[in-house]
């Protein structure tokens, strides 16, 4: 009886904890009509919501958090919620909340929209720093549109919630994916060329096409559209002869083919394929990996960056690819990878990401971590299953696991040069240049000659006179005057 008794208090203290914001960060303050619980992913509820910004906040964020505050508990803003997230909203207590406001507005500082998510991140105390981490990487290395985000606490109907993150969701639209959205039921065949949102999805979903993939090293193929919302028939035949194109491009026995590079653009696809080997990001392409396209004669285009939940974890191998060692089986990186010409682009973008980036990278994970280092204690005091494991241990261990990954990638990928330290290996046997790259690493031009037998990159001077400029070739810097 003793034991049951000590049990007992020991749950019934836990509850009874002061639950309170740290007043490090901004504080949601939503209340929904009538107190109603928030229990659907599909429907929304009326509510209101205020930003207070405690003294703080504007110490740890910065000044500029000073100006975020919006609306009062006398005055709050309108709005509505509803749940959003998949496993995050099936699996957890703490749950994921998708808002929506009747007018675009700005939010923690961020571009004005109506939209808005509020990530719950409640898996291990790390989740609050991944999406984060990734989403300023992507920034890092060139992805167009990649979210941004503000750490808040949240007060839902005057309980203390915890800590959630402030995100721009990924939706076609002002200040998110900037394309021309093309109409809802076109069904002009020109028309439908263009202005399309996808994601290639790992769940099911109305709106969604999931292939027959019988016959190819492939566990399943779905694409959910997000842009339009709603398809006509010509629309989903042009959506269906895309995908289908990219399968039988992809899936070829002669991997020097590029007529895959008629459909998916090479360099978007490597750029976030780098970020997501660096923090081992192993659902890329799985699940939650957009593509959209903004022209009728354009190319998909990789991002924007979405859900890293499985990057920094410690339980994939190290030592293996992300497409590696996998229970979920093969996905259309798996086969992407087999091609030369992107392991090359990775190679590059790599080398020169950690060169001119990665120092970065690591102020960063310093730096987020120590802003949320009193809000991660007081969201332990809300969930304690998270572990009350201080910031900056956390942002130690994230260090560790990238230090890991990295330590294979220079091993495979090669660091100087991004070709496994060989200047030469740019080079092919035809004497033709892969590729020229300006300070950004965004290629420039393909198959340039060299005039001499040296395989010095001043000899490609010539070819490069009409643009002015500093250039990379072969792993060094060329000036064009």
């Amino acid at each position: 009886m003793l034991a049951l008794t000590l049990n007992m208090t020991i749950t019934f203290n836990a509850n009874a904890r002061v639950l309170v914001a740290s007043g490090t960060l901004p504080v949601l303050h939503i209340d929904t009509s009538g107190g109603k619980a928030i229990t659907s992913k599909d429907n929304y509820i009326a509510a209101s919501m205020y930003v207070e910004i405690p003294a703080g906040a504007i110490e740890n964020v910065g000044s500029d958090a000073a100006l975020w505050a919006m609306g009062s508990a006398d005055d709050p803003v309108l709005m509505k919620i509803r749940g959003r997230g998949n496993w995050t909203w099936t699996g957890f207590e703490k749950k994921p909340y998708k808002v929506k406001f009747s007018t675009p507005l700005s939010l923690l500082g961020m571009g004005e929209n109506r939209h808005w998510a509020l990530l719950s991140h409640p898996e291990d105390g790390t989740g609050f720093l991944r999406n984060a981490l990734a989403f300023e990487m992507g920034r890092m290395i060139g992805l167009p549109f990649t979210p941004h985000q503000q750490p808040a606490e949240l007060v839902l109907n005057g309980e203390y919630m915890g800590v959630y993150v402030v995100t721009e969701t990924v939706r076609v639209d002002n200040n998110r994916v900037e394309i021309d959205a093309q109409e809802d039921g076109e069904a002009d065949p020109e028309k439908v060329k263009s202005g399309w949102l996808v994601e290639v999805d790992n769940y099911e979903d109305y709106n969604q096409i999931n292939f027959d993939v019988s016959g190819l090293p492939l566990d399943e193929f779905r694409i959910t559209w997000h842009t339009p919302e709603i398809l006509s028939s010509v629309q989903y035949n042009y959506l269906f002869d895309q995908f289908t194109d990219i399968l039988n491009a992809v899936y070829v026995d002669d991997k020097t083919s590029q007529l895959w590079e008629d459909y998916i653009d090479i360099d978007m696809l490597a750029r976030y394929y780098v970020v997501a080997e660096i923090i081992d990001h192993v659902e890329f392409f799985f699940g939650s990996t957009f593509l959209y396209k903004a022209s009728a004669d354009g190319k998909w285009m990789t991002g924007p960056m979405w859900d890293i939940g499985h990057g920094l974890n410690t339980w994939h191998d190290k030592n293996k690819f992300i497409y590696e060692g996998l229970a979920w089986g093969n996905n259309l990186l798996t086969e992407l990878c087999k091609f030369p010409r992107l392991q090359q682009r990775a190679r590059q973008l790599y080398a020169w990401f950690m060169r001119e980036h990665y120092e970065e990278v690591e102020q960063f994970i310093d730096d987020y971590c120590a802003m949320m280092h009193d809000a991660c204690h007081a969201n332990f005091q809300r969930w304690d299953y998270y572990g009350d494991v201080s910031a900056s241990e956390y942002a130690e261990a994230a260090k560790e696991t990238l230090w890991q990954k990295i330590a294979f990638l220079d091993k495979v990928w090669g660091r100087e040069t991004g070709v496994n330290d060989n200047l030469n290996d740019n080079v092919n046997a035809n004497g033709s240049l892969s590729a020229v790259y300006d300070l950004q690493g965004r290629i420039l031009d393909e198959g340039l000659r060299i005039k001499d037998e040296s395989n010095n990159p001043s000899s490609l001077i010539p070819h490069l006179s009409s643009r002015k400029g500093i250039y990379i070739v072969n792993g060094k810097k060329i000036m064009i005057r």
